[in-house]
């Protein structure tokens, strides 16, 4: 029976990605299959994480809708105008923090364009500075604390989440650093000149905006996410809340939304945001389809589990045999094909806390997640070449010979050696 689920499971997956259907929606399908005609039983899903995740998007495109995002990118623009020299460090950097604050790895989106046209005014390839960014998007994506996949991750492993985001945050950023000076020192090396056009058409555009209501919008999503980190590190202040007829304190499933909202709340009451400006975000764009996707595949997974559970977790354990390395590129290449990080933890690392195996050491796995670079299927990179108009960030003509494979094989493989290190010394 298992086999035909894995394979009912394979195939909606496969028909999604080929034909740009929403994988959450094929797993909806799937539930449905394994039910009305496999007569399986449907398990709960868990809505909590989809909540968690509305909030967020909501506040960051009240955010974005007040100018709060070109703010930002401004102050990045500046920044790099001043430090030219270095922009293969420093804006790989600031994207990486940008996308810890703001919990999307779109902000890349407004940072890639200003780099492409500073690197062509210098005559350094964008190519250098462009790989940087978006490993710097999707390493800060993985360990923001209001991103999705960290979210799902301290849902599945019961450890503390405090330890888990240093842990991650940490071994991220030391990858970045590793991908960084590599960037650096191929810029340095590369000693033809280059001569760019600098009227070359270059998609780079910060959007008007008030900026006495950004530096507002900004100044609120600072100060809401200090207040309910400090809510969220002291149990004496935290609220009480009542779940299974007990009186209990909150958890960050809680408090996450209620502060998240209330900042979108406090935003678009103080910088006149109307919710249809909201709507109109990118980011709220590719929120809805992230909560659709992790909607849908929770909920098919956790019935698969729920049904298999058994022989699921023998095979596994006979295959693998609790080889954290096997079990993490099966979450790596998961990402690939998928294109998602939050999708490859929620498939696997439910079934790898049956095994028997420690949440401390499933936490050495969560770096194996970032496979997004190995193939070019991700709206940031097909951006990046767009913006690129000297043509040095390429895709590849065998699929994987693209511009971001080595820099992505770098940063990945330093955090997943750093997470091991900072398990093994803190344990």
């Amino acid at each position: 029976m298992l086999s035909v689920d894995i394979l009912i499971f394979s195939l909606l997956i496969a028909v999604s990605l080929k034909k740009g259907i929403s994988v959450g929606f094929s797993a909806i399908i799937g539930i449905l299959i394994y039910s009305l005609l496999l007569n399986n039983k449907i398990s709960e899903p868990a809505l909590h994480i989809p909540l968690i995740i509305l909030s967020i998007i909501t506040a960051t495109s009240s955010l974005s809708a007040a100018g709060g995002i070109s703010y930002i990118s401004e102050i990045i623009e500046k920044v790099l105008i001043k430090h030219k020299s270095f922009i293969e460090i420093i804006a790989p950097i600031f994207t990486f923090i940008t996308t810890i604050l703001c919990g999307t790895p779109y902000i890349a989106l407004a940072i890639i364009p200003i780099v492409t046209k500073i690197s062509i005014e210098e005559n350094l390839k964008p190519v250098h500075s462009i790989t940087g960014c978006i490993i710097g998007a999707n390493h800060g994506y993985l360990c923001s604390p209001i991103g999705s996949p960290f979210i799902v991750t301290s849902h599945i492993i019961k450890i503390n989440r405090y330890y888990m985001l240093f842990s991650l945050i940490v071994s991220c950023f030391i990858g970045l650093l590793a991908t960084v000076i590599y960037n650096f020192i191929k810029q340095k090396l590369d000693t033809r000149k280059q001569k760019y056009n600098t009227n070359e058409n270059i998609v780079y555009n910060i959007e008007k905006y008030d900026k006495t209501r950004a530096q507002k919008a900004v100044f609120i999503l600072l100060i809401g996410l200090v207040i309910m980190l400090i809510y969220g590190l002291n149990d004496n202040i935290k609220p009480d809340c009542i779940k299974d007829g007990y009186i209990k304190k909150s958890e960050p499933t809680l408090l996450i939304p209620l502060f998240m909202l209330s900042i979108a709340f406090f935003i678009s009451s103080f910088c006149r945001v109307n919710i249809s400006d909201m709507l109109k975000q990118k980011t709220m764009e590719y929120g809805f389809k992230s909560i659709i996707t992790i909607i849908g595949i929770s909920w098919l997974t956790n019935t698969l589990i729920e049904n298999n559970k058994i022989e699921l977790s023998s095979i596994i354990k006979e295959t693998f045999d609790k080889n954290l390395i096997s079990l993490g590129l099966i979450i790596f290449v998961s990402s690939i094909f998928m294109a998602s990080q939050t999708t490859a933890i929620l498939i696997f690392l439910p079934i790898y806390t049956t095994l028997g195996i420690s949440d401390i050491s499933l936490l050495k796995i969560i770096p194996f997640a970032d496979g997004l670079f190995f193939i070019p299927l991700t709206a940031i990179f097909s951006f990046a070449i767009e913006c690129d108009t000297t043509k040095s960030t390429k895709a590849g003509n065998y699929i994987i010979n693209h511009s971001l494979m080595i820099p992505g094989l770098i940063a990945t493989t330093t955090s997943i050696i750093i997470m091991n290190y900072i398990v093994k010394i803190t344990t």
